[in-house]
């Protein structure tokens, strides 16, 4: 809506969801923030884990 117009008049069978990152036990798709956070989640987690090895 723009302007309280239709910007476009789409029918359903022209609407497509395609998910980024599909995951099978959701119905939406991955994000790519939530991938992301994941990623630096397990790179914190690995540096932690060599730090606590190297100060023994």
């Amino acid at each position: 809506m723009l302007h309280g117009v239709p910007a476009a008049d789409f029918s359903a069978d022209e609407l497509l969801y395609l998910p980024r990152n599909a995951r099978t036990h959701r119905l939406y798709g991955m994000s790519p923030v939530e991938q992301v956070a994941l990623t630096v989640n397990i790179a914190l987690r690995s540096e932690a884990a060599t730090l606590a090895l190297s100060n023994e």
